[in-house]
């Protein structure tokens, strides 16, 4: 685990696309995203895969650490 991290296992936001879910959103540069609908994501793959399976206009809440805080982030799939 990576010094600082309050979850084993995250992703780390490395960039923002204008136009997609999450935007316009809190999502912020240097976020972790530690988990989708209450399911831990470990890595990219699994974000996907997860995302995919989720039918359009579905809320998705995000749990993301931002420094030493844990938050939640809901949007919905377009």
């Amino acid at each position: 685990m990576v010094p600082g991290m309050r979850k084993p296992a995250s992703i780390v936001v490395a960039a923002r696309v204008a136009g997609l879910p999450g935007s316009e959103a809190e999502l912020a540069v240097g976020d972790l995203i530690v988990s989708l609908n209450g399911k831990a994501i470990p890595n990219v793959a699994t974000l996907r895969a997860d995302l995919g399976k989720l039918p359009s206009g579905s809320p998705v809440v995000f749990q993301i650490q931002r420094g030493d805080q844990l938050r939640f982030i809901i949007l919905d799939l377009p």
